[in-house]
């Protein structure tokens, strides 16, 4: 047998080959050498600057206790809401002695939010003597309603003893199933009361309802617009007696649809229009302090901008 013969290789295949060799064998070096491919970026502001803006920050923060909440200025930059004075408005024709279900259906972790608006719409009520059949569809809302009763009693002495003006019917577990059947009859849905644990036609404000239909108003205070969308569909629907929605302002804009098809009375969210209401009804100011610190920070946040703007085109300030 004649024994196969190979092609030598060419200068460059064995330079190739000894080069593949040595980065095979070789130990990677521990010292690897760092290049920065981007130079570093100088900061948009330098640290006299960020100092200045969290002394702004800190002061905005504090503008309600500098100014006290009867200042005429930040007043000026609060405008009355449609909204805000439709509900004004509808509460205030509300007739003497009128039957009122509030639904506290939101989560402690908003009730910085909800409870101004909600305090400033329970003061007009019971400056009405309303009678208030007081629920929720959440575990917490009992213990945040008892929270809003207890400001509320500091400040009317008619809500002071309970069972008089207002009762707590307590938590109603179920969504839509629940909603509907407290559509029907009360005592149904419950058979006695949270605090006391007595049946609702037992207490001054709720012995004279029976159903739903005999409510001049429902209110539902909510962080959740499914909530408030269960509401108008398993409560509105079957009663069609005004509802009313205080919500967060983040899911304001998901039910204003609701409000301009007239399924909702009126719709407020949040702070601001929690200020807008104190105004329109010519009750306590409690979240206007707080639109005097959103207004400062909004001066901040311009003054702050403009700098970014300035410092990014290159024009010292």
């Amino acid at each position: 047998a004649q024994t196969p013969r190979f092609a030598r290789p060419s200068e460059a295949e064995q330079f190739d080959a000894e080069l593949f060799y040595r980065i095979a064998t070789e130990p990677a070096s521990l010292a690897e050498s760092s290049r920065v491919v981007l130079p570093r970026q100088s900061r948009l502001m330098p640290a006299l600057g960020r100092a200045l803006l969290y002394l702004l920050v800190l002061l905005a923060a504090l503008t309600p206790f500098i100014t006290g909440s009867d200042t005429l200025g930040p007043q000026l930059a609060v405008a009355t809401d449609a909204q805000a004075a439709r509900m004004a408005d509808a509460i205030a024709a509300l007739p003497a002695n009128a039957h009122v279900l509030l639904a506290v259906d939101y989560e402690a972790s908003y009730a910085g939010e909800l409870d101004p608006l909600a305090g400033a719409v329970l003061h007009q009520l019971a400056q009405h003597d309303a009678n208030l059949l007081v629920m929720s569809t959440k575990p917490t809302g009992m213990g945040l309603a008892q929270s809003l009763f207890r400001d509320l009693a500091a400040d009317q002495t008619a809500y002071q003893t309970y069972g008089e003006r207002y009762v707590l019917a307590g938590y109603l577990p179920g969504n839509e199933a629940a909603l509907r059947t407290l559509s029907g009859a009360i005592d149904v849905a419950f058979k006695q009361d949270y605090v006391l644990g007595q049946p609702l036609s037992q207490l001054s404000a709720t012995q004279q309802l029976a159903t739903l239909t005999e409510l001049d108003a429902v209110i539902v205070i909510s962080d959740d617009g499914q909530v408030v969308r269960r509401w108008i569909e398993q409560v509105l629907s079957r009663t069609q007696v005004p509802m009313y929605a205080l919500v967060t302002a983040r899911i304001k804009p998901l039910l204003l649809p609701y409000a301009q098809a007239g399924q909702l009375s009126a719709l407020l969210g949040g702070a601001a229009d929690a200020s807008e209401y104190g105004i329109a009804s010519e009750g306590p100011q409690w979240a206007l302090p707080n639109s005097q610190a959103y207004l400062a920070y909004l001066a901040v946040l311009v003054l702050a901008a403009i700098q970014t703007v300035f410092t990014l085109g290159g024009i010292s300030v």
